[in-house]
């Protein structure tokens, strides 16, 4: 069950991450998984916000820190991509 949870986390980046590519921003998308569940969900936006902290990943985690700011019993799928240094 577990496993395919992980399939359906790390579909949903995917998605997120072409969403990314569709706006012109680098394809990563990222989940914040609590208890099974999709609880947050985030895209790369520093190009649409002008601003180089708006990676996927910070913006996934900021959403999830709505309700609280502890995310310590969170995990986080992310959409893999190539490093710009390596492109």
């Amino acid at each position: 069950m577990a496993r395919d949870n992980d399939f359906v986390f790390m579909r949903r980046a995917l998605e997120i991450a072409a969403e990314c590519a569709k706006a012109d921003e680098v394809p990563v998308g990222c989940v914040v998984v609590r208890n099974g569940e999709i609880i947050a969900e985030g895209g790369n936006r520093k190009e649409r916000e002008n601003n180089a902290l708006r990676h996927a990943e910070t913006v996934a985690l900021a959403a999830a820190a709505t309700g609280g700011w502890r995310t310590a019993t969170c995990t986080s799928r992310s959409s893999p991509v190539r490093c710009a240094r390596e492109q």
